[in-house]
């Protein structure tokens, strides 16, 4: 019985991938070195809270796919005060695609108080929504965009 506890303590550790969230511009020899260290998988901030594409997101992605990092994943930093969330969806889409900039999955990356969003929860939900749909609307455009199409949404 004890043995049975202990595998199932340690189940989930075995399983566990190690992975890196970055939002400045990371080397392939910098990638190489976690690979190295066990780390199989980064998500890049692609849209920056400021409201503009993150201009060392196409670079670094494309490092880490040549670093052979197993999964590459993008992020958006949703801006609501620089409005329109769609406009920020197909940007970010659009861009990764034009530069060949092959991703796994595409994040929201929602935190923050009000120095990121607005007072009115209300608004913000509205907002996020509105980036959703505009997922949903561009979801060939978006598929086209990632590196492994068994995604669930294009499916």
């Amino acid at each position: 019985m004890m043995l049975l506890y202990i595998a199932l303590v340690l189940l989930p550790a075995t399983l566990a991938t190690i992975g890196v969230d970055v939002s400045t511009a990371v080397t392939q020899a910098n990638f190489a070195c976690l690979k190295g260290k066990g780390y199989n998988f980064a998500i890049v901030r692609a849209y920056q809270s400021s409201g503009t594409f993150d201009p060392n997101a196409v670079q670094t992605i494309k490092n880490a796919w040549n670093a052979r990092i197993a999964h590459v994943d993008a992020y958006i930093f949703p801006c609501v005060k620089c409005g329109n969330g769609p406009v920020q969806i197909s940007t970010t889409i659009k861009t990764l695609k034009e530069s060949g900039a092959k991703i796994g999955m595409l994040w929201l990356d929602v935190e923050g108080g009000t120095q990121y969003w607005s007072a009115d929860i209300g608004k913000n939900v509205a907002f996020i929504q509105s980036m959703v749909d505009e997922l949903k609307y561009d979801n060939d455009q978006l598929c086209e965009s990632l590196e492994r199409n068994d995604n669930s949404i294009c499916s």
